[in-house]
């Protein structure tokens, strides 16, 4: 089986995946040397007295269009395939997608970019888990249509950590560091050590009666330890 068409079978078109589906058969097309037939008039019939390079450039025409035709229906789910298997013409097939799932790919693109501009890391969260959670919906929304590069990506995961990694955003701002998704893991991960790690959630198993019980001294904690000024020694270019 084509490499292509095996990737399109295995993730078929449905509802939900429009956006994703239609690069797909892109790739697969320009591969195919069929793209042509989305992005040009369909020519005519040609008639008993056409001229013979007319008549081949239809057959040219036909061949691709059958052919993409194949990609496309061999990559939807049953109901759709149903439904588009006696339609001639691939451009109609991908006017009527757009058609019918351009405002549900809209919605669920709105649905996803929402999910990391509201994303915030929880105080006793890991910040790779959380690096990674935003990585996750960056995906999705691209899934959908949004384009991010990767330096917006890094300043919407930088302006959604905790406050305690103040002084690593303002020294990566200050700095201007342009550095990739698994540099910034590394690098908050060592942040996140110098700084002892996640806050622990606070416990207090209570007295047995339903109340909290009272700590010794007034003060459960310990005494404040003296806090370091933090400083990235690594060295860039």
């Amino acid at each position: 089986m084509n490499p292509m068409l095996s990737l399109l079978t295995e993730n078929k078109l449905n509802r939900f995946n429009f956006n994703k589906w239609n690069v797909n058969i892109n790739i697969a097309l320009i591969g195919e040397s069929a793209l042509f037939v989305l992005t040009e008039p369909s020519p005519e019939v040609p008639g008993d007295n056409a001229s013979k390079a007319v008549k081949e450039k239809y057959e040219r025409w036909q061949k691709a269009n059958d052919k993409a035709l194949y990609f496309m229906l061999s990559s939807m789910v049953d109901t759709l395939k149903t439904r588009f298997s006696k339609t001639e013409k691939t451009a109609e097939v991908m006017t009527k997608f757009n058609e019918l799932f351009g405002k549900a790919s809209l919605q669920s693109r709105f649905d996803a970019t929402k999910k990391y501009i509201n994303a915030r890391m929880e105080p006793h969260q890991n910040v790779r888990d959380h690096v990674l959670l935003m990585s996750s919906y960056f995906q999705e929304a691209q899934d959908h249509g949004a384009e991010m590069d990767s330096a917006t990506q890094v300043s919407l995961i930088l302006n959604s950590l905790t406050s305690a990694f103040l002084p690593y955003t303002s020294n990566y701002v200050m700095n201007k560091k342009e550095i990739d998704f698994h540099e910034l893991v590394n690098d908050l991960q060592t942040y996140e050590n110098f700084i002892g790690g996640p806050k622990k959630k606070p416990h207090n198993p209570g007295n047995g009666n339903g109340t909290m019980k009272p700590e010794a001294n007034g003060s459960s904690a310990s005494k404040p330890k003296s806090k370091k000024k933090w400083k990235n020694t690594k060295k860039r270019t």
